[in-house]
């Protein structure tokens, strides 16, 4: 839902939350929630009375959003995880392997083993 709504702030205009709630099917409280992560991704999100939401600037920080959109190809990377902190990426990557999960990315913003 994220990256569908990132979709919708990304035509550089503002943006109510009850057209974005209309238009997903979701509650508004939904919406803010979805918002509100995206800002802890990173990305500068304004609010307007009245007016909505609008994308002021994309994340700096290293996340699956950013990831998955600078990616071309239709294997390496299909599925992405991402993880704000994780023992150790190589841990994730067997256990999800055990799953036969092909193009995997595993991406971590800090790994405390190495």
């Amino acid at each position: 839902m994220r990256e569908k709504i990132l979709k919708e702030l990304k035509k550089n205009e503002y943006i109510s939350g009850q057209k974005i709630a209309e238009k997903f099917k979701i509650s508004r409280a939904a919406v803010l929630k979805n918002i509100n992560a995206l800002r802890n991704l990173g990305f500068k999100i304004e609010s307007a009375h009245r007016k909505g939401y609008k994308l002021i600037s994309d994340s700096k920080k290293l996340n699956y959003l950013t990831v998955n959109k600078c990616l071309k190809t239709s294997f390496i990377g299909r599925p992405i995880l991402y993880f704000e902190n994780v023992a150790s990426t190589i841990n994730q990557i067997m256990l999800k392997a055990q799953k036969e999960d092909e193009g995997l990315v595993v991406v971590a913003q800090r790994q405390e083993k190495g």
